[in-house]
């Protein structure tokens, strides 16, 4: 058979073709996408903390990655923080609570990284608090009478009738509280219960607990819209929602995009959730999944978001990693605008309240609280004087403010009246833990009711104005 040399070339031709591609094939890296996750110099400073606790930085590197994850164990309030990650050295800061024995408690702080299909977990790192000084003490005092100097930008003093108050028993650790109709909600996350209280008689109602149809894990948010409660269920990353008016069950969400939530607001037909890093918007009736806002801007995370306000058609955001509160779109998930400086500026917003088209934002790092429009950001005016504010509730004539007094375990809730420029403690308690956040309120016409950690009850004070 005569040999076909056209075929023959073509044959030598595609051989020679081949070993270029494998050879281009074996110098050329591949891409990082595909690259498993890395992690180095994973480690936290300080790694000792003295009896009252405090702030620890994280640092490490990373390659390769998608997202990361801290968690502490023991399980702390507040422990963890799920962010965005791509490559390049990461800086997040954790809250460690007051050590309140006479022994030295140690924490392990665990870092986890996803990458494309898969995910990898750091050797963790140790953190120690000190024990208590022997002699201390742990004393509370509530419905106090207090004469004290006004920070309202004059020096009066006023004194005030001693508060009342009527106080209801509930679950371990209560941390959020909403009025809903005639009834008081009240979460608590230690006890993984819900308890009911009429708001007239002081009387429980109604107590939901883990059982399989309420599948309550760790409720640590509430919220209300349209005859419903939603619960935000932080150790099973769930949304719970039930009828307020018979606490019948009515769904269970979850996904990817709800993880440990911690803050929780309904705007209509849609839920907003956070979980600190995250700032999720979901449809109430079907669960989908509308936005997530991961940023202020394109190139700043949101590190630590807190809390929540609803303005009507926006959403206020707290971060109290960050210097300022952020607005959203309710509708479109949207970033709009940041409140604008002025006064001392804010640095740690904890909190943001709203209240007739102006916002409240405390500053935690500057002791104050800050006031500013709504529609447009711009500052009106400050309270100074408030030792380490967290919670805030403004009703028009008078703002309440939690004070988490010198970073430490005692916490107080303290009334600013602008009408006669002068302050109230309200209570003032060892509540015998560092929380970042303060203790719980919800301002009822002329009610407070404020949620005490430290005796597992919840108080409802008569203001008397």
């Amino acid at each position: 058979m005569p040999l076909d040399r056209g075929l023959l070339h073509r044959s030598r031709l595609l051989a020679i073709i081949a070993v270029i591609l494998t050879s281009v094939a074996m110098s050329t890296p591949v891409l990082a996408s595909g690259a498993p996750p890395v992690v180095r110099n994973f480690h936290v400073t300080p790694a000792a903390l003295p009896a009252p606790g405090g702030n620890v930085q994280v640092a490490f590197s990373v390659l390769n990655a998608r997202s990361c994850t801290i968690m502490v164990t023991p399980s702390t309030s507040h422990d963890s923080k799920r962010f965005i990650c791509t490559s390049g050295n990461y800086h997040p800061s954790l809250i460690i609570p007051a050590n309140t024995t006479s022994v030295l408690v140690s924490y392990e702080v665990h870092l986890r990284i996803t990458g494309v299909g898969r995910s990898i977990v750091a050797s963790p790192v140790k953190i120690s608090v000190a024990p208590q000084s022997p002699g201390s003490t742990t004393t509370s005092s509530i419905g106090e009478s207090t004469t004290t100097t006004s920070t309202l930008g004059a020096t009066t003093t006023s004194t005030y009738p001693k508060v009342r108050g009527n106080t209801v028993p509930v679950a371990a650790d209560p941390d959020a509280i909403i009025k809903v109709g005639g009834n008081i909600w009240v979460a608590s996350c230690k006890g993984n219960e819900i308890t009911v209280i009429n708001d007239s008689t002081k009387q429980i109602v109604a107590e939901y607990g883990s059982n399989s149809n309420y599948q309550l894990d760790c409720p640590d948010a509430l919220a209300s819209d349209d005859g419903y409660v939603w619960i935000a269920n932080r150790a099973n990353s769930s949304l719970v929602q039930l009828n307020a008016s018979t606490g019948a069950w009515v769904q269970t969400q979850t996904g990817s995009d709800i993880v440990q939530p911690d803050a929780i607001a309904v705007t209509g037909p849609n839920i907003w959730v956070s979980d600190n890093i995250f700032l999720s918007e979901f449809n109430a009736s079907t669960g989908n999944n509308l936005h997530v806002t991961r940023s202020s801007f394109s190139t700043a995370f949101l590190e630590n978001v807190t809390c929540l306000a609803v303005t009507g058609p926006n959403i206020w955001a707290s971060d109290s990693a960050g210097d300022e509160a952020y607005e959203y779109s309710a509708s479109s998930g949207v970033y709009l605008r940041e409140t604008l400086g002025g006064g001392g500026g804010v640095s740690g917003a904890i909190c943001v309240s709203y209240d007739n088209g102006y916002i409240w934002v405390t500053s935690e790092n500057n002791s104050s609280v800050l006031e500013y429009n709504a529609a447009t950001g711009v500052y009106i005016r400050e309270v100074l004087g408030v030792d380490s504010p967290s919670q805030v509730i403004f009703t028009g004539d008078d703002l309440f403010v939690v004070d988490v007094v010198g970073r430490s375990t005692v916490n107080m809730v303290q009334e600013y009246s602008f009408s006669n420029r002068s302050l109230r403690t309200i209570v003032k308690a060892n509540i015998g833990y560092f929380t970042h956040y303060g203790m719980a309120m919800l301002y009822d016409s002329r009610d407070l009711w404020v949620a005490n950690p430290w005796s597992n009850t919840v108080t409802r004070y008569s203001l008397g104005h």
